[in-house]
């Protein structure tokens, strides 16, 4: 396994030479991985329009998972889709986030 500036960072950290810094180095990190999941959120609600078919991935309750619907409306970081058949007491107006659904 060739070694890369994050082995060797790691190998640093577990060796004890971050102790003093750690805090902020966790600090750094969470910023950070908040920023790449935010910017791939962006990217897919850009890429969803009023119209697409989509597919629910992520839910509670459990037993919206793999139902399809279409997008009726764009908020401004959430949208709102109506189920091609109903699953319990969903059907219409459902608001979600866009790591909800897939585009199918």
């Amino acid at each position: 396994m060739p070694v890369t500036k994050a082995t060797t960072v790691m190998q640093n950290i577990v060796n004890g030479e971050y102790d003093a810094d750690l805090r902020q180095l966790n600090n750094a990190c969470s910023a950070r991985r908040k920023t790449v999941e935010d910017t791939a959120k962006q990217v897919m609600f850009i890429g969803l329009s009023v119209g697409d078919k989509v597919r629910i991935v992520n839910a509670r309750p459990r037993y919206l998972i793999g139902a399809t619907a279409v997008i009726v409306r764009k908020n401004q970081k959430k949208v709102v889709i109506d189920l091609d058949q109903p699953r319990r007491r969903f059907q219409f107006g459902i608001t979600c986030p866009v790591n909800m659904i897939e585009k199918i």
